[in-house]
């Protein structure tokens, strides 16, 4: 998909550029958003990368660290359910589940987002928990909240879980860790970074409305009973054969926090299983799929059933469960990402298929300097990322998704290369991009609705 030109500068072109500053100490401003990069979201854990990216410069890593890191959930769903069920084999069926599951695959494909695997850290969190093991459940906390600020937040209902499973020190100890860091970073992290703090509470961002009507009662019940809202919580629930129903109590607790602000946000991308807001939903959702297996074992083994007897009835039950997510798997319509068949042929299709398009694109790349200062088009910021001047355009000639409200933008210029896929970027600023190059500039292509010129050095 990437090298199919299909993600864009938001978000992986923004991740690139930072990684690839982050491993050549080149600073934290990122041209891309116009923001310092830690004063949008604080990403911190992702600078982890940095070391490996300075000698393996790809776009293949952040994507394996997206993939690979969501996959190894899998293995921590595994590793709760064999503490919590006897049966190895039932023990399987959440795991396959999770490998299986649409928000999963969604989230690995749809282009590359730090904190989608903070979703592995939550469950790595539950599955110390449950086996005791301290240091590795306090391991879990700290690359839970260094993944991005809001994981704190969530934190808050694990503290409240472990309440109620009578571990009271550990639950006093996260809630306090996770509010402090909450208060930390949103008082003292995002304000020192973006001179401003937590932007998206007013000027028309995300939360704005909530903040606006924070005291009126109908805004959220207008919030939460919106159809979007029913069919993400449809979603969520069938490809787990809406086990998670059969023990709500950790079903609220552990997702519940981020399904709320998912929904009191109002936006609908939020509210979508395509998108990587899941994060914090999952592991919520296996823990109470696994808890409800652990009631319908036992109370299949409270029967004292023959061996054989049992044995067909747990695989019953197991089929019964796997059911709807198989099924799913098993009659996808053509070339659905969301299914293994589907991404097998979409890979097929890829290694066979490049388009003379992509050709002349991927030609026209290796033309540019490496230390060209570029406008392109969000599709082509993606393959320029890895240099110091990086714009999303038309910036820096006009605002767009620009610092918090197009703020402080450079000089025009700065550019001296132009580089713009004019099908991506539609007729309006195609036309205000051969407005800008009419004196001035060369144009070195100009086919297949790809555009690419240089400004002519001044005498």
């Amino acid at each position: 998909m990437h090298f199919w030109f299909m993600f864009s500068a938001y978000d992986v072109g923004i991740h690139l550029q930072a990684l690839w500053k982050f491993s050549r100490l080149q600073g934290m401003f990122n041209t891309v958003r116009g923001l310092n990069y830690w004063g949008d979201h604080l990403w911190f854990s992702f600078a982890l990368l940095a070391p490996l990216y300075r000698h393996w410069t790809s776009p293949t890593l952040v994507y394996l660290y997206q993939g690979l890191g969501l996959a190894a959930g899998g293995l921590a769903v595994y590793g709760l359910a064999r503490c919590r069920l006897q049966s190895r084999i039932v023990a399987v069926v959440p795991a396959l589940l999770y490998w299986c599951y649409p928000g999963v695959i969604y989230t690995a494909q749809e282009n590359f987002h730090p904190e989608a695997i903070g979703s592995t850290w939550l469950l790595l969190m539950l599955w110390a928990q449950e086996a005791g093991r301290p240091r590795l459940f306090w391991a879990g906390v700290v690359l839970a909240l260094l993944t991005k600020e809001d994981m704190a937040l969530y934190l808050l209902g694990y503290a409240a879980y472990a309440f109620v499973l009578g571990q009271r020190q550990r639950a006093v100890t996260l809630a306090l860790v996770s509010g402090g860091y909450f208060l930390i970073a949103m008082k003292v992290f995002l304000p020192l970074l973006n001179g401003v703090g937590f932007f998206r509470l007013q000027g028309g961002y995300w939360f704005a409305d909530l903040t606006a009507n924070v005291a009126n009662p109908d805004f959220y019940t207008a919030r939460l009973i919106r159809k979007e809202v029913g069919i993400y919580l449809w979603d969520l629930l069938w490809p787990v054969a809406f086990l998670p129903l059969g023990h709500a109590r950790i079903l609220l607790m552990l997702a519940g926090p981020a399904f709320v602000i998912n929904s009191l946000a109002g936006v609908e991308y939020l509210v979508s299983v395509h998108y990587h807001y899941l994060y914090g939903i999952i592991p919520g959702i296996f823990a109470a799929t696994v808890e409800s297996l652990r009631i319908m074992e036992r109370l299949i083994t409270s029967r004292q059933l023959d061996g054989w007897v049992r044995r067909i009835t747990v695989a019953g039950v197991a089929g019964v469960v796997l059911l709807p997510t198989l099924g799913s798997q098993a009659i996808a319509r053509r070339g659905d990402p969301a299914t293994y068949p589907g991404m097998i042929e979409t890979l097929i299709h890829s290694k066979s298929g490049k388009t003379a398009k992509v050709h002349l694109i991927e030609k026209l790349i290796a033309q540019i300097p490496d230390d060209a200062r570029i406008s392109a088009s969000h599709n082509l910021v993606p393959f320029l990322a890895n240099r110091n001047w990086i714009f999303m355009f038309p910036n820096p000639w006009r605002s767009m998704y620009w610092g918090i409200n197009g703020e402080n933008l450079p000089s025009p210029e700065l550019v001296d290369t132009l580089f713009l896929d004019t099908g991506a970027i539609g007729p309006e600023l195609s036309q205000l991009a051969r407005d800008l190059i009419s004196s001035g500039w060369e144009i070195t292509n100009d086919d297949s609705g790809i555009l690419l010129a240089r400004r002519v050095p001044k005498h």
